[in-house]
């Protein structure tokens, strides 16, 4: 048959074929099947299904051996996230050309316009508060229905054909990594569903987080800059977790470079621009390993009238080594008579107002205000109990 619209299907012709549907042009005397093959041209499409393999077999390639030899791709683990991990190493998915054995028969059932396995769907902007969406899409790791798309996604290699067990049992989720103080911090939260189990229901298409929310992440602070990369989780941390998993296996769902994360800088939101937010407070100690605290002044200077006469508005605080905030407190900014605004809480006014602390150890203390699902002030000061 040759080939149409970039699929190749036996009898295959090696001019027309496979160098013509790569656009490979003979570089001696004779048209090779091992240049053809062996990918030095960068010119074979790897998320096709059917593609030249590493295999030592001579004869043509049987479904068990290319499944056996991952449809010719190679997925690495993600390396442990550690402090000196400022770049987030690359785990790049790699097509693995033959390099020995080449066979034309390889080339039945090719399809050069295949589209990657994956589809990632990153969030414009994130914030400390608001519920972000993260959507993933294993796109064809079974969508034999797909056909209606436009697609061929029989000739296409879907992520259930090469995937192994640890990653068909994995959770999609994502990292939420930034420095503070010279040490990288992390927010890791999963799906609750495996791979293996949407393939096996059939429930194909797309995995989503939809409003998941970093509010209680203690050292993620507006204006800084953080990494958000998205991976397969060896564990199900749907409730999400703040310490690195360093044991904890992550399947890297680097299809292409950098496909899988994206930078950020942590917003506020609109209504900051309309008001000049101050906030002070002390902590005081009240026992050997607690601490409060004890004091919260806020000052509200309205800059904008389109802010209105009022602002509800709410606050928490804690500390970066507490993994739960506290010191919650929730009033009504009025500037019917000044565009300032201010008052001062007292311990009796905060609710769930007690952290862990050691004396005489440095910590940060951070307080942050929220007002219509926005960061409108943050805090933070470092203080030393004795």
């Amino acid at each position: 048959m040759g080939n149409s619209n970039g699929i190749i299907d036996a009898p295959i012709g090696i001019q027309p074929d496979m160098y013509g549907v790569q656009g490979l042009i003979k570089t001696g005397t004779f048209y090779d099947v091992g240049e053809a093959c062996r990918d030095a041209h960068g010119r074979i499409n790897k998320w096709s299904l059917k593609k030249p393999v590493e295999w030592g077999t001579v004869g043509e390639m049987t479904e068990a051996g290319y499944k056996n030899a991952h449809y010719g791709l190679s997925v690495p683990d993600l390396p442990a996230l550690t402090t000196s991990d400022r770049q987030h190493t690359h785990a790049v998915w790699e097509y693995v050309p033959p390099t020995k054995v080449f066979r034309m028969t390889d080339f039945d059932g090719y399809n050069h316009s295949a589209i990657p396995p994956v589809f990632l769907n990153f969030p414009t902007s994130i914030s400390r508060l608001n519920g972000n969406f993260v959507m993933a899409g294993l796109l064809y790791m079974g969508l034999d229905e797909m056909g209606q798309m436009g697609f061929d996604p029989q000739s296409m290699v879907k992520y259930r054909d090469f995937a192994d067990g640890a990653t068909l049992d994995s959770y999609f989720a994502i990292a939420i990594t930034g420095i503070v103080d010279n040490s990288l911090r992390g927010y890791y939260i999963s799906d609750n569903r495996t791979i293996r189990s949407y393939i096996e229901a059939k429930d194909y298409g797309y995995i989503s987080l939809p409003n998941f929310s970093i509010r209680y992440v203690s050292w993620l602070k507006p204006g800084m800059s953080v990494t958000m990369r998205m991976f397969l989780s060896g564990t199900d941390i749907s409730s999400g977790v703040v310490v690195a998993p360093t044991s904890m296996p992550m399947h890297s769902l680097e299809y292409e470079w950098s496909a899988d994360r994206r930078t950020y800088t942590l917003q506020q939101g609109a209504l900051a621009d309309k008001m000049e937010v101050t906030i002070t407070f002390t902590i005081e100690r009240i026992s050997t390993t607690t601490c409060r605290f004890a004091k919260v002044s806020v000052t509200i200077r309205r800059t904008d009238t389109t802010l209105g006469d009022r602002l509800p508005f709410s606050f928490s605080g804690g500390s970066r080594d507490n993994a739960s905030e506290g010191a919650r407190c929730s009033d009504t900014a009025y500037f019917t008579t000044s565009s300032t605004w201010t008052k001062t809480y007292t311990t009796s006014d905060l609710a769930d107002n007690l952290f862990s602390c050691t004396i005489g150890r440095e910590d940060i203390f951070y307080l942050s205000m929220f007002s219509d699902n926005q960061v409108i002030g943050y805090k933070e000061q470092s203080v030393t109990l004795n």
